[in-house]
Order: C-alpha cells, then structure tokens, then sequence
C-alpha cells in the first residue's frame, strides 16, 4: 500500500535512546542536533504476544519522517543494534579495559623487534685495540724490577693506572657510540624516534673520543712502546707530548659537553615521560651497557666524559709525588699545572653557564617594576618613554664597570615592614653579587606559585 506501511516486530525488539557517549551510537554519527521524538525515547521494552502481534499503520508523510529518523538513529531493527554493540564489543574487553589497537600493537612490536634486529648487527668493537698487558712490569725485564725501591716501584704503578683507566675510557666511549648512538640513528632510518634529537641525548660524544684517542695515540702509545723495545721503565715525561686533550680552547668538545649535560639529562627525562618508545629505547640501552660493563646505567656512563677530566690533576699528582729525578719532576710539574688550568678553565666555564641558567629562571618568574601609575596619559607616556631609554638593566648582563658575571646567591622570603600604612608585605628577596633584588606577588597570581612579582633593584656597590 502507497499510503501506509505495515512494520512487524519480534518479540526481543525493543527501542532505546542512544547514549551521547556511545561511540556505535547514531548520536556520534549524527551531530545534527535533531531531538528524538517521544516514542523513540522509550526505556522500557515493547512486549508483544508471538501469536497475536499488532500492526502499526502510519500516512505516508509519517512514514518518511520514520525512515529519516530510522536511518539516524540506530536500534530500530535487532540486526542493526547488534551491529553496532558487536564494534563496541571488538574494542572494549570483558573487564572493561580497552585494547590496545592493530596498529599500536604492530608499531610497539615492531620497535623491539628492530631493536633485536639492530642489536645484532652492531660493531661492538671498542673503537681501541685491546692492550697486550695487564701490569707494567710485563713490559720490563725481571732483573730491572727487582732492583727497583719503594718509590719507584709506587711510580710504574700510578703511571700504569692513568694507561688502564684511559684504555677503559675509551672503550666506555665507545660502547656509547657504536651500540646506543648508532641504534638510535639506525631507528631513524627505520622512522622510528625521529621526533627525537640525537645531539641533544648524546651530546658531541664522537668528538670526545677523538680527543681521548689522540691523546692515547700522541702520549700513551709511545709511552708503552719505548718501554717494551727497550725494556726501560715507563718513563712519564712521554705523558707530556702535545696533545689536544688539554688545549684551552673555547671551541674544545669538552667545553661543550660539560655545559650542556644538565639540559641533556633533563631532555632524555622528559622524553621518556612523553614517549613510550623512546623510554623503551633507553631501557633497552640500560641492559646493554649493563652487560657490556658491570652495574652501568645510562646515566652513569654519560658523565663519564666529565667524571674523567677531574681525575687528570689526581693521577698526574701521584705520578708527581713519586717522581725522584729533577729534570723529570720539572717537567711533570709543568704539566700538571697546565691541565689544572684546563680543567679550572672548564669548571669556571660550567658554573657560568650553571648560574645564567638560575638567572633567567629568576628572569622568567618576575616582571618590570614600574614607578609610574598604571594609568596612560600624555604625561606619564613620555616619561616612561626618557625611562625606557636609560633604564635597560638586564640581570643576565655582567655586573657595571667590573666586567664580571653577575651571581646569584641567595632567596628567601620575608616580611616588609610598609612605613605608610604600617602594614606588612609578604616579599621574595633575592641577593646577587652586586644588587639585592625584592619582589612582591601580584595579586592576581597564586601565592604558592609567585611567578609573576612587581620588583625593586637595590644596588650593593
């Protein structure tokens, strides 16, 4: 019949209002806006008797707009709402947790497969020819060793401590460089990671050991050398051949290493908390260096470039201490002054860099004080504007006519005692080298936050 449409029902039909957070939904499907009419809206079941069911006849304008509202709004039919709860059913387990997708679950198994695979086709070479000896005095004649003293024996042995730690450096190094920086570059290729900076988790560590390695072929070689063909005791004077490890230079690989660490270590935390595979990534770094070298994080053995420079002055000093001859002792003694300097030079060049970081957190958490109302007018606009001009004080410059960085020293809060009102001032001081910096939180910010804070400068010199 044109005019009417007969629909016929199951027993188990029912009608139900789809919820706003079902994703099967026909409301996920349709944001028309359109409200559901009332008979649609019903919560509880039709119940009909299997042998004597009724027919609902509609107009033909009735039976459009059914359609229509049909089509929008799923659970007319058994087979259509069975449907849909079947998608949910495929994404959300019995206990209600989700699963994790096809593709999630390809792209987590595929990053530790590359690992493996990658891991197996590593050059775990130590970057160093492993030493022929495990104690200097395979390098000399027996009759020469006994008839050495105390003090020359103590020698050889510290000599011979500043060759095993270094050939261990190295090979530290480049366990660094040929497992975890070529994994990662190799995950690159693979478009694995690629959001993630390979200079700023490993710094410039390939320079470092170019450093390491020309010293080693410069001083140590030599050192080993001479003392096998001749069978001569080590002689340390060989230590002091030029050599770039300890040049003072501004553009020394160290310099950089040493500066930027903190920003890399806080780089490679915050990346594992955004990144799942990136933290796992450096889990599967961990237990390779850990095989590789005994109770070694990655944290442990990336500070080994700093830990190391330290260590100079100490091993060079014992070397000193237990150095007879003159001619020799001069010589060490020059040498050792000049890698105190260079390592001077880089700890004054870390803690500048060290306190311009505590500056600009400083900068970063309080605003201009300003001596004039908040209220524009001509009059205040060109003053502020001579202001403007000469008032350019900057706490990350050096301090005036010292030439110096500027330090800081000290924070604390307090209380101000206001002579106008006699009221009290909750403040934050901060005490620098030269100035004394008072802060006062605006009001509109939190207190337990303070970041934004009128000021006031009160000069020390």
């Amino acid at each position: 019949d044109d005019a009417t449409n007969e629909f016929t029902y199951n027993a188990t039909s029912s009608f139900s209002r789809p919820r706003l957070h079902d994703p099967g939904s026909a409301r996920s499907l349709h944001d028309d806006g359109a409200e559901i009419p009332d008979r649609l809206n019903r919560s509880s079941s039709l119940e009909f008797d299997e042998h004597n069911m009724s027919s609902i006849r509609r107009t033909h304008s009735e039976k459009e707009k059914h359609e229509t509202e049909s089509s929008e709004y799923t659970g007319i039919s058994t087979k259509r709402s069975y449907k849909v709860k079947k998608s949910r059913l495929s994404q959300v387990s019995g206990d209600g947790s989700e699963h994790i997708s096809p593709d999630q679950s390809e792209k987590a198994k595929s990053i530790s497969e590359q690992l493996e695979r990658i891991k197996s086709n590593l050059n775990k070479t130590a970057g160093i020819p492993p030493l022929d000896f495990t104690d200097w005095k395979e390098l000399v004649p027996q009759s020469i060793v006994e008839t050495l003293g105390k003090k020359e024996m103590e020698q050889q042995h510290h000599i011979w401590e500043l060759i095993t730690t270094e050939h261990n450096h190295i090979t530290i190094i480049s366990t660094v460089i040929n497992s975890l920086l070529t994994c990662l570059k190799e995950l690159h290729n693979e478009n694995f990671l690629t959001k993630i900076n390979v200079h700023d988790v490993f710094l410039n560590i390939e320079r470092i050991r170019e450093v390491h390695l020309a010293f080693w072929n410069d001083c140590i070689v030599p050192l080993i050398d001479t003392a096998r063909d001749t069978g001569e005791l080590l002689n340390p004077e060989l230590l002091t051949e030029s050599s770039i490890l300890f040049e003072e230079d501004l553009n020394h690989p160290l310099f950089e290493y040493c500066i930027k660490y903190i920003e890399s270590r806080s780089y490679i935390k915050s990346q594992q908390h955004k990144n799942n595979d990136f933290k796992e990534y450096i889990n599967w770094c961990s237990n390779e260096i850990r095989v590789q070298h005994n109770k070694l994080g990655v944290d442990d053995i990336l500070i080994k470039p700093i830990q190391r420079i330290q260590k100079y002055p100490i091993l060079i000093r014992d070397i000193l201490r237990k150095t007879s001859d003159d001619d020799t002792r001069s010589v060490i003694a020059s040498f050792l002054e000049k890698v105190k300097v260079f390592v001077e030079a880089l700890n004054r060049r870390k803690e500048e860099k060290e306190e311009q970081q505590k500056i600009e957190g400083i900068k970063e958490r309080i605003e201009s004080y300003s001596v004039l109302p908040s209220v524009s007018n001509n009059t205040n606009d060109q003053i502020n504007q001579i202001l403007n001009k000469y008032n350019k004080f900057d706490l990350a410059d050096k301090v005036p006519l010292l030439n110096t960085q500027r330090k800081f020293l000290h924070e604390t809060s307090c209380k101000l005692d206001s002579k106008l009102d006699s009221k009290t001032q909750d403040v934050t001081m901060f005490l620098f080298s030269d100035h004394i910096l008072v802060t006062r939180p605006n009001k509109g910010s939190k207190k337990e936050k303070s970041t934004d804070c009128d000021s006031a400068l009160i000069p020390l010199l």
